[in-house]
């Protein structure tokens, strides 16, 4: 923890000695004197401009935004090409701050600075103006001047890994859960006890990753509270998607160099660094290592910060867990170049390579098999999301429910609990055989289980017993939904209700059941044509005419008056030359008209013929009545 009384004295005495110069500081995590870290020591850096002028203001609020806006205020100048800004680190919230900030200051000006640390304790952290400390305040000098040239470059080197994960209770910074768990049974969960007990330290070297606007976006824990949830060095608003950050030396050393490359054929005479005090710690002394090329181009200096502030394009973002890099010139022509590369400093290819190439793989690999995952889950729910769909869409005009795979009811739909009679509650967690009637044969269900065990649909008509025990019938259609290794998890089941056709159909057979018997029961033999071929006879045919084919007669080939016996006054066996037999006997009604036929044992009847036509449905039918009338 640093020692107040003494930054006080240092910062009067600097104060008494340069009185117009414009002063700000701030506490850290960590200073950087050219390649160097340094820790509880006090670094001073003064830099000097011939064609700029330097502004500087400081403000304190207990509310982050407004302390932006009051800051913008006071520095605002004609000619504005960069700001450094320091913030308290514990007490105000980053990005309401560059929120409120931006809202009042010329929005092409580059933002560079960060939020005050206080050497990972976490306890108190301080910014300075002129010769005075603050607690809640900030601080920032403005470099007016139209000939500053503004060199600037940042990396993260952390990259993603593990499952994605949403924010889904938060308010700006502070997060009470993360996927509904608390934050710190989450850390718990996937990063370990050890990581959890140490928090927000050790935590702070996994933060979470996020995307904005397609930029990565590190946010590290900054507190941890009694009640489980977190405070972050930025915002993670409800609904973020993260993931945990992992870092590697040989990533850093990478970015890094290309951070130079960006830098050392450009014209820059001082470079300021901010870097995120999770790197020195998850770094230690081989920080040094990350700045060493970047410190050959220019005098360098800088502290570790619990939050970055940088600019891009024309958005002032708060990051985490990265470092940021300033370069400014006041000259076109100075042209600096790196040192030859020093082999026992810089060389990439040391003793720790094929650790850092099996580590890289080993990243790349849980990436990938997480994003296989992810992808395969996502299929997943895009299937079970647009089954949903297809189940609501017909939620009022079908009976829905699902099971899980042992047959167990999730969910029923209004139109389930209406016809069966059962209450929502009292279905949910019960066996969906809980409305089968025990009088459906069993192999149907035998059959139905073996089809969706297997994953297959199955379709076909069930009889249920509503609660009262009244029967409904059902055209039934059962889905197996499976996960992503192919395994059959529940079951989404659609019925139409069919009772009405079912009765009708069972009152249909009976009546024709009844018609039919009625039918046989006529003493006369009964014979009914249509389009002129015998299509029905009664069973008193069969007692008198049993030697007779009757198929013969259906077919056409044969006709029944084919049987008559030759008699005056009867009907012919005679074809008529113009009609059928029978047209004497439908025309001519209010006659009687008789026909004598051997039965089988050779006796000869004598009939009464009546008959009568009738159009149905486009076919001609003739009924036609035999009553014996043999003595």
């Amino acid at each position: 923890m640093f020692d107040r009384s003494r930054l006080d004295t240092v910062a009067k005495r600097i104060y008494q000695s340069f009185p117009e110069a414009a002063i700000i500081g701030t506490t850290t995590a960590g200073e950087i004197a050219d390649a160097k870290l340094h820790e509880n020591n006090i670094l001073v850096v003064v830099t000097f401009f011939e064609k700029t002028v330097v502004h500087s203001a400081s403000t304190v609020s207990d509310n982050s935004y407004i302390l932006g806006e009051e800051l913008a205020e006071k520095l605002k100048t004609n000619h504005p090409a960069a700001a450094i800004l320091f913030v308290d680190g514990l007490n105000h919230n980053g990005d309401f701050f560059l929120q409120g900030f931006t809202k009042k200051f010329a929005k092409s000006v580059s933002i560079h600075g960060g939020m005050a640390g206080d050497g990972m304790h976490f306890k108190k952290t301080l910014v300075l103006h002129r010769d005075k400390w603050m607690e809640k305040g900030a601080v920032g000098v403005v470099l007016d001047s139209i000939s500053l040239r503004i060199h600037k470059n940042y990396h993260l080197s952390w990259k993603p890994i593990g499952k994605m994960m949403e924010i889904t209770k938060a308010s700006s910074c502070r997060v009470w859960e993360i996927d509904n768990r608390p934050v710190c049974e989450v850390y718990q969960k996937y990063l370990g006890e050890e990581i959890a007990r140490n928090m927000p330290a050790s935590a702070s070297l996994f933060p979470l990753l996020l995307q904005q606007d397609g930029i990565s976006i590190a946010r590290a824990i900054t507190t941890v509270h009694s009640d489980g949830s977190a405070t972050f060095a930025g915002d993670l608003p409800v609904g973020s998607q993260v993931r945990f950050g992992i870092g590697n030396f040989h990533w850093l050393l990478e970015d890094s160099g290309k951070t130079l490359h960006n830098l050392e054929n450009r014209s820059v005479e001082s470079i300021f660094i901010y870097s995120c005090a999770a790197r020195k710690t998850f770094i230690g002394q081989e920080i040094d290592r990350e700045f060493y090329h970047i410190s050959q181009i220019a005098p360098t200096a800088g502290f570790f910060t619990y939050g970055e502030f940088y600019t891009f394009w024309d958005s002032n973002r708060l990051l985490n867990i990265t470092t940021t890099v300033l370069g400014l010139s006041e000259t076109y022509d100075y042209i600096s170049q790196p040192e030859e590369e020093n082999e026992a400093n810089t060389s990439t290819k040391d003793s720790n390579f094929s650790k850092n190439l099996t580590f890289n793989a080993l990243v790349h690999l849980i990436s990938k098999v997480q994003e296989d995952f992810e992808k395969s889950e996502k299929e997943l729910k895009r299937t079970k999301d647009y089954l949903n769909q297809y189940v609501c869409s017909l939620d009022e005009e079908l009976i829905v429910s699902k099971t899980d795979s042992n047959g167990i009811i999730t969910f029923v739909n209004q139109p389930f609990v209406t016809i069966s009679g059962y209450k929502k509650e009292e279905l949910i967690g019960k066996l969906h055989n809980i409305l089968i009637d025990p009088h459906m044969p069993t192999k149907i269900f035998k059959s139905m289980w073996q089809t969706i065990r297997t994953g297959n649909v199955w379709k076909g008509e069930l009889t249920n017993r509503k609660k009262d025990g009244t029967r409904y019938h059902v055209k039934s259609l059962i889905i197996p939904i499976k996960n992503s290794r192919g395994e059959v998890v529940e079951y989404i089941c659609i019925f139409e209700d069919i009772s009405n056709a079912v009765t009708g159909k069972i009152k249909k057979d009976r009546q024709n059941e009844f018609i039919k018997f009625l039918f046989n029961s006529v003493e006369s033999i009964v014979m009914i044509l249509r389009n002129e071929k015998v299509v029905m006879v009664n069973n008193h045919f069969y007692e008198i005419l049993s030697n007779y084919d009757l198929e013969s007669f259906k077919n056409g080939e044969k006709n029944i008056n084919e049987l008559f016996v030759e008699k005056e006054g009867f009907l012919s066996s005679r074809a008529m030359e113009n009609g059928n037999w029978y047209d004497s006997v439908i025309h001519s009604p209010h006659l009687q008209h008789y026909a004598a036929i051997n039965d089988r044992w050779g006796n000869e009847h004598i009939f009464i013929i009546q008959g009568r036509e009738i159009v149905f449905e486009n076919s001609k039918y003739i009924i036609l009545s035999f009553s014996d009338i043999t003595h």
